[in-house]
């Protein structure tokens, strides 16, 4: 007895106990657990059907029509392989071709046609799909319907996958985190008093692009780097004459200059660059390994990252890698990388908040800090707002705390120059704290102009 007599045999085996009337329910029970399967109570009536010579054909539908449908299809036809066919095209399209067997229907979205077909959606993108229904006859199956689905696919560009992002996590703790003996303290003065190096490079815009015949200057991802390596080793040169005892890197801050494939801030913004997200984002890692390895060979170090509005997907990213690749060190014990947009940080007698400061407005920054933070700001005498976004250096004192914007080393994109928006001096700062509250700022002005 074959699969379609014996599933006729235990429908109306249900049916002799209730009747003239299958009962599907316990139709359903035994057929599963004789096929040892999960199939629904309507698959199981279209196969009772078929072989009862009763089922209904299905009418040929559009494909926009088949998609508001009731069916799913649940297999696809494997021992006619011949009827499976994928051709080729130019710019990497592929055509499709495969025969299912229609059990129910729909194919609700592009995802569904596409593992179908055995397509990722992640890494393809649907040009088209069409389907085609007709029946057909054999001795031992009887008359069944097939359809046939047809789409068009073609690759999309600059995949930032998530083997991709497991793949450069990998490929960055392998270049860069070794032993940990190797980060060994090294004094730097006979000061008994130990300071606390606040370094932060803000608003860098990794992956920008300026062509100086528009902007009067030039900036892609080669002259970002040269220029943050410039200045991120003349700050840490010139903090090394203070014994430093502690090293507080502020992440974020718009360090990458978009967040998605379409070349879009986080908001939808769309920007100018020279490059590819994933090169964007590996070539940034790059620069944030080396700068946290730079600093716990002066004193142990702690990471603290600050969401902002052009890249809040790929700073998030970027700081959740570093948080796993040197979370078992024991130099660099307190890493913040949640999403939180407002930081907290105290040392001795100062408090510090850092914000990017592209969302919250100035009468409620007034209050924010003693508000949400009250056990902190009545430790503290001095109190510090640190933002970006501006790319500008700037300061204003109020009751009880001063706001400070920081500057930046990028250069002046197309907008923004002719919005007439220029003008600052590009530089980047670092604080050198005392517990009592006093500091020390350290810059490194960008001196000249790459191309």
């Amino acid at each position: 007895m074959n699969k379609e007599d014996k599933v006729v045999e235990i429908c109306d085996s249900t049916r002799l106990a209730n009747g003239n009337k299958v009962n599907w329910y316990d139709a359903t029970q035994l057929l599963n657990e004789v096929f040892e399967c999960e199939k629904s109570w309507k698959a199981w009536r279209s196969i009772y059907r078929r072989k009862k010579g009763t089922h209904k054909p299905i009418n040929v539908q559009s494909n926009e029509q088949a998609t508001k449908g009731k069916y799913v299809i649940t297999e696809v036809i494997k021992e006619k392989p011949k009827k499976i066919e994928i051709e080729v095209g130019a710019n990497g399209t592929q055509h499709s071709t495969i025969l299912v067997n229609i059990l129910e229907y729909p194919l609700k979205t592009p995802k569904d046609i596409l593992e179908l077909h055995g397509y990722d959606l992640a890494q393809w993108e649907l040009v088209n799909h069409k389907l085609k229904i007709w029946n057909t006859y054999s001795k031992q199956d009887g008359t069944s319907e097939l359809y046939s689905s047809a789409l068009t696919v073609k690759p999309k560009q600059n995949i930032l996958t998530s083997d991709f992002l497991a793949e450069t996590f990998a490929e960055k703790v392998k270049n860069y985190i070794v032993d940990n003996k190797r980060f060994e303290l090294k004094p730097l003065s006979n000061d008994q008093d130990g300071y606390m190096l606040e370094l932060g490079l803000y608003d860098v815009h990794f992956g920008k692009f300026a062509w100086h015949k528009e902007t009067n200057n030039d900036f892609d991802l080669k002259i970002a780097e040269i220029l943050y390596r410039q200045v991120l080793d003349d700050l840490l040169y010139q903090s090394c004459k203070y014994n430093i005892k502690k090293i507080l890197i502020i992440f974020g801050n718009d360090f990458f200059h978009y967040d998605n494939m379409k070349i879009e801030t986080a908001g939808g913004t769309p920007q100018d660059t020279d490059t590819r997200l994933p090169k964007m984002y590996s070539k940034g890692l790059d620069m944030i390994f080396e700068t946290v390895n730079k600093c716990l060979e002066i004193a142990p170090t702690e990471f603290i990252y600050v969401p902002s509005n052009h890249d809040y997907t790929m700073g998030y990213f970027a700081s959740e890698t570093i948080y796993r690749a040197y979370k078992e060190f024991d130099t660099f014990n307190y890493i913040n990388v949640s999403p939180l947009s407002r930081k907290y940080y105290l040392f001795g007698n100062v408090l510090l908040g850092f914000t990017h400061g592209d969302k919250e407005n100035k009468e409620n920054m007034l209050t924010l800090m003693q508000d949400e933070q009250p056990e902190l700001w009545y430790k503290s005498q001095i109190r510090e707002w640190h933002l970006g976004h501006r790319h500008s250096e700037w300061s204003q004192q109020y009751n009880g705390f001063l706001m400070r914007g920081f500057p930046s080393i990028t250069a002046t994109d197309l907008w923004h120059f002719q919005k007439g928006w220029e003008g600052a001096v590009r530089k980047g700062q670092a604080f050198i704290w005392h517990e009592s509250g006093s500091k020390i700022i350290v810059e490194s002005i960008v001196k000249k102009e790459l191309k």
